[in-house]
Formats: structure tokens, C-alpha cells, sequence
């Protein structure tokens, strides 16, 4: 059976959030970092990258246990 698994993206201006929740809305995967937006529009993306892709990874995490 497959499961639903759904990610979350909070852009701010202090931090960057991601969470992942399964079909019933529970939490899976939480995690926040600085946007440190001083540092640029590319450092901005790399942080949302890094949280995306640990995202991800949680998910398959969860599903090759």
C-alpha cells in the first residue's frame, strides 16, 4: 500500500520551516533554520534546498524501515 506523505514549506523573514505530515495531518519530520537573509538570494535558496532534501529523506527513512 502506498502511503501520502505531504511537505510543508514556512518562508520567513527570521526562519525557514519544514514539516512533513502523513495523511492524517500528523507531524512526521520538523525541522527550522535561520533564512539569514543578509547573506543573499542564493543563500536563501541553499537553506530551503537543505531543508527540502532532509524532507525528503525522512520520508524514505520511513518508508525502507
Amino acid at each position: 500500500m502506498t502511503s501520502i506523505y505531504h511537505i510543508g514549506i514556512d518562508l520567513g523573514g527570521t526562519k525557514i520551516e519544514v514539516a512533513v505530515l502523513d495523511s492524517q495531518n500528523k507531524i512526521l519530520f520538523r525541522e527550522r533554520l535561520l533564512t539569514e537573509a543578509h547573506l543573499g538570494n542564493e543563500h536563501i535558496f541553499n537553506q530551503i534546498h537543505t531543508l527540502y532534501s532532509k524532507a525528503v529523506l525522512s520520508i524514505q527513512n520511513k518508508t525502507h524501515t
